[in-house]
């Protein structure tokens, strides 16, 4: 229930980001306040600082990556699982938060339209799945 008016509110992001800077409006950043309140902030900083690139191989399997201090990220379509503490902890042990700040950026990078994008080989994404371009 709380994930679907999460990806209902994305699309109204998505929907009003359009000829916009890439940045969400002040009512969208309180509603996303209230789903994550102690993990936008983190969030969009780590959106700002180092953004997230979408890898797209030819068959168009998608990769999205994000930098978040040294450490770098792969979430892997469809958006719903990250290999970081947090979403291992909070997310599948505790079952206190619904997503981790790396699914978040993801997923608002999406619908802010602000994605890198990046074209690979079949070869280079298989490494990316793997854990060789780590």
């Amino acid at each position: 229930m709380i994930l679907s008016a999460f990806y209902a509110l994305l699309n109204d992001i998505h929907d009003s980001a359009s000829g916009r800077s890439g940045e969400p409006s002040a009512a969208h950043l309180s509603a996303l306040d209230a789903f994550f309140p102690e993990l936008i902030r983190p969030t969009l900083h780590m959106i700002d600082r180092s953004g997230v690139t979408c890898h797209i191989e030819p068959a168009g399997r998608k990769a999205y990556r994000m930098k978040d201090g040294q450490a770098l990220y792969t979430i892997l379509e469809p958006i719903k699982f990250c290999c970081c503490e947090f979403f291992e902890e909070h997310v599948l042990d505790k079952a206190d938060q619904l997503l981790c700040k790396h699914l978040i950026a993801t997923h608002l990078a999406k619908a802010l339209g602000i994605l890198q994008e990046s074209i690979e080989t079949t070869e280079f994404q298989a490494g990316i799945i793997s854990g060789a371009y780590f």
